[in-house]
C-alpha cells in the first residue's frame, strides 16, 4: 500500500507525541535530581535530610514573578504543542474516512445501538475492582509511614 501524506503525517505526529512524553517525564525526573543533589535533599529513596531553615533563599517579589510568567509560557507553549500534535492526528485518511450523515438523532435511545461483549466486561470490571482496591490500601498504608516519620 502506498503510504499517503495524511498517513505520514499521523505517524510523525505519534512519533512526536511519545517523543515528547519520554523527554517530559525524563527531564523532569533529571531537573528533580540536579536540584536534589544542589540543595543536598539526597536521592529520594530515603537517605533525604530536611534543609535547615537558613538556606532557603527566595529571588523576591519580581524575580518570582518573572519566574512564574516563564512558567506560564512554557505551560501555553506546551499546550499549544499538544493541540497541534492531535490535530494532526484527526485529520481523515483514505483509510478511514468519515461515515456519510444518515440523520439520526443522537439523543434518542433507539439511534445507538451496542456490542455486547459479557466477557470482556467482566474482565475489566475485575481489573477495575482491583486497581480501585489497591489504590485505596496503598493511600491507607501511607498514614501509619506518615505518622511514624513525622510523629503522632
Amino acid at each position: 500500500m502506498i503510504e499517503t501524506d495524511v498517513i505520514r503525517g499521523r505517524r510523525h505526529a505519534i512519533y512526536a507525541l511519545v517523543a515528547f512524553c519520554a523527554v517530559f517525564f525524563i527531564g523532569g525526573i533529571i531537573v528533580s535530581y540536579v536540584v536534589a543533589a544542589k540543595y543536598g535533599y539526597g536521592s529520594g529513596f530515603g537517605d533525604g535530610r530536611l534543609a535547615p531553615l537558613g538556606t532557603v533563599k527566595g529571588q523576591g517579589f519580581f524575580g518570582d514573578g518573572a519566574i512564574l510568567g516563564g512558567a506560564f509560557v512554557v505551560d501555553v507553549g506546551i499546550l499549544f504543542a499538544w493541540y497541534w500534535l492531535i490535530s494532526r492526528l484527526e485529520a481523515p485518511a483514505e483509510d478511514d474516512p468519515l461515515p456519510a450523515d444518515d440523520g439520526a438523532d443522537l439523543s434518542r435511545d433507539e439511534s445507538w445501538y451496542f456490542i455486547q461483549v459479557p466477557n470482556l466486561t467482566r474482565v475489566l470490571i475485575g481489573i477495575a475492582v482491583f486497581c480501585t482496591a489497591g489504590v485505596a490500601i496503598l493511600a491507607a498504608s501511607i498514614l501509619p509511614v506518615v505518622l511514624l516519620r513525622y510523629g503522632w
